[in-house]
């Protein structure tokens, strides 16, 4: 049986010890990366893309965009770059797209086609997204 003992002090309880919540707001890069991705799917269907999925989680894996490129009837995997800004060096996104992130989009690219029984051709492609607008398109990258 529990007794109420005023000699009991729990600090870890007291109110000035809770500190106020965090807004809701995502990190930046993640608000600007969406931002990307809005921007890139656009893109994409200006020139006559079907935009099938964006921001698509595979475990620790992603795809920006899936697309479908109805020239050459082939579903695209679309990694999007964004800068917000130009840069002194330049815009290098085949830079920026490390070895490790291109063998994981590889990878989720394979796992998506599997998880979804899809039977056709497919390709990877890269978007560039600078300051508000589209500056590259590589198609049918060779991320080996």
């Amino acid at each position: 049986m529990f007794t109420e003992c005023s000699c009991m002090h729990f600090p870890f309880l007291s109110s000035d010890r809770v500190s106020p919540l965090r807004s809701a707001r995502p990190p930046k890069h993640l608000v600007l990366g969406a931002h990307g991705e809005g921007i890139a799917s656009e893109y994409l269907r200006s020139i006559g893309y079907s935009v099938r999925q964006r921001n698509i989680r595979l475990g620790r894996d992603e795809i920006d965009v899936i697309a479908w490129d109805p020239e050459d009837q082939v579903l695209v995997f679309a990694e999007v770059k964004t800068r917000t800004e130009k840069t002194r060096s330049g815009f290098n996104p085949d830079k920026t797209a490390a070895a490790d992130k291109r063998r994981k989009l590889r990878r989720a690219a394979r796992r998506w086609v599997a998880e979804h029984n899809f039977d056709g051709g497919y390709r990877i492609d890269l978007v560039c997204v600078q300051e508000g607008k589209v500056t590259n398109h590589f198609k049918e990258l060779s991320w080996d």
